[in-house]
């Protein structure tokens, strides 16, 4: 089951990135929490409630296990748990029931699944090491040259109000 979750957060957010909208500015974060479904504010609210910041990766996580054991998403779980007989189905059961995208088929999702699955099965039970370090460093490197970004546009901003 563990596995269909990331696979499709993976399909949302690719490197899972907390802090980052979709290019329309309508969905954010790890699960794409849009704001005309209200979603995106009950993140923001969670946040507030647990003393976190809707920013971060360990919130986001925390919000959609809430959102899956407690909220409006709880009627979700035992069915997710139910269909989930392997990574592929356990995809499918989370498109299904919790993120509900438009293509619930996405092959992608499944393909994410199969191969997050595969690689906490492995041999002796570990993620390879080496591609967690590559995967983190793309993730510090995005999240560089979106500082940089954002650093810029500040300045040009300070500098226009001067």
């Amino acid at each position: 089951m563990s596995a269909g979750i990331i696979g499709n957060l993976e399909v949302e957010s690719p490197g899972l990135i907390a802090d980052q909208w979709d290019s329309t500015g309508e969905s954010y974060g790890i699960g794409q929490w849009t704001r005309s479904s209200g979603r995106y504010q009950k993140l923001l609210d969670y946040a507030q409630t647990v003393k976190g910041d809707a920013t971060t990766l360990a919130t986001q996580l925390n919000f959609l296990w809430y959102e899956l054991t407690e909220g409006d998403y709880a009627h979700a779980l035992p069915k997710i748990a139910q269909e989930s007989t392997n990574p592929e189905n356990a995809a499918y059961a989370v498109a299904k029931y919790y993120e509900a995208p438009e293509w619930k088929e996405n092959p992608e999702r499944k393909n994410n699944a199969r191969n997050i699955f595969d690689r906490m099965s492995s041999s002796n039970g570990e993620i390879n090491v080496a591609d967690y370090e590559k995967q983190q460093k793309s993730i510090e490197e995005i999240q560089k040259r979106q500082y940089d970004t954002l650093k810029k546009q500040y300045d040009v901003l300070v500098a226009q109000t001067e």
